[in-house]
């Protein structure tokens, strides 16, 4: 289903003010990976909580809610595991200029929608002990969703979805053959936020199916201490939706989702191309994404690139197609803030005739 508003993640970082610490043990381990435990602590009470409107002056952190837009209608989907089962809770409260609060929803399950009110200025998300003992806090996924959202649907040609908790494939999308490739588009996300790619480009890209990942990072794509089986899953669901076709091209178009494509390539034999920025992951210099990943994960990535395990295999070749140049389209002057600069006008330098060629023979992709 293609939602035309982005995602935004939130986390529960260290540093705030907003933590339940009385007799409370609380294990930072990475950016979406916090465990909670406190069997003493009240019910009713909040745990912790996040703010739209805070004062930088007097707490020195910034928020880290984003702007909502008045009357708009969200989706919130809280990513936790509690001890006992569902003794952690969700409350949003809204309130208008004068800090007075207007309304407040509770949300029990792990999923729920609401209206931002007409005269909310601001709005506080609390996470509520309902008689837990422990719990491991993921992060939480707030994005707009349009009035009537309608998928589209391809099940006469049996493109469905193949829905996961971790990365979300999209059901292929402009369907036109399967004498063509099937393109496969690695979403580039960042810390706190999955964008939406943009209409006006996807329409011209045939047997699209979009990847996105909703770690901090899209934790590259890779498997991690949580989710061991990440790439043997993500490999096999690529393979699912990519046998029925002649050739399959694989799309980044950032540091991340460029190092993806390439990282998924090395598991083709044949009929499989990718299509990267320059700038994609491939050292770790100057690369501070992996500080907030769990241990396991850094590590991997550590030893991926100081043992040349992966890209020193890798030669540019008739596979491997560099579209986008960083260099080439900034100045000197301005290359230094290029990480910066959103990504998603480089999909404009896409090759769409070559993406979208006639192809003979059949696909052949490693899923072992």
């Amino acid at each position: 289903m293609y939602n035309e508003y982005p995602t935004n993640l939130i986390f529960w970082e260290n540093g705030t003010s907003n933590d339940y610490l009385y007799g409370s043990s609380i294990d930072f381990s990475s950016l979406n990976n916090v465990v909670f435990e406190n069997s003493l602590m009240p019910s009713s009470v909040i745990i912790h909580s996040w703010d739209s409107l805070v004062d930088y002056q007097g707490n020195r952190v910034s928020t880290n809610l984003p702007l909502l837009e008045k009357s708009g209608i969200y989706q919130i989907e809280i990513d936790l595991n509690s001890s006992p089962e569902q003794s952690v809770y969700t409350q949003i409260s809204f309130y208008d200029i004068a800090k007075t609060r207007i309304k407040t929803i509770n949300i029990k399950g792990s999923r729920g929608t609401f209206i931002y009110p007409k005269n909310s200025f601001s709005y506080r998300i609390n996470l509520i002990n309902a008689g837990l003992h422990h719990f491991v806090f993921h992060e939480i996924k707030l994005r707009e969703i349009s009035e009537v959202s309608k998928e589209i649907q391809a099940k006469k040609f049996g493109l469905e979805s193949l829905p996961n908790k971790i990365f979300d494939i999209s059901k292929v999308t402009n369907f036109v053959s399967y004498k063509r490739p099937l393109n496969i588009i690695f979403n580039e996300p960042k810390k706190n936020f999955v964008p939406t790619l943009p209409k006006s480009v996807l329409k011209k890209i045939n047997n699209l199916v979009l990847i996105n990942d909703f770690r901090p990072f899209g934790g590259f794509y890779l498997s991690d201490d949580n989710h061991q089986d990440y790439e043997k899953e993500l490999k096999e669901s690529i393979f699912r939706l990519s046998e029925k076709f002649t050739s399959l091209n694989l799309i980044g178009f950032g540091p991340v989702s460029s190092f993806a494509a390439l990282f998924y390539h090395q598991h083709s034999l044949t009929n499989v191309s990718s299509y990267v920025s320059d700038d994609f992951l491939g050292s770790l210099d100057n690369f501070e994404r992996i500080q907030n990943l769990s241990p396991g994960l850094s590590k991997y990535l550590m030893n991926l690139f100081q043992e040349n395990k992966f890209f020193s295999a890798y030669s540019i070749n008739d596979s491997i197609k560099i579209y986008f140049r960083v260099k080439n389209n900034l100045s000197a002057d301005h290359f230094f803030i290029s990480k910066l600069l959103s990504t998603i006008p480089r999909l404009k330098n896409l090759p769409f005739a070559e993406l979208n060629k006639t192809e003979m023979g059949n696909l052949n992709f490693s899923h072992a």
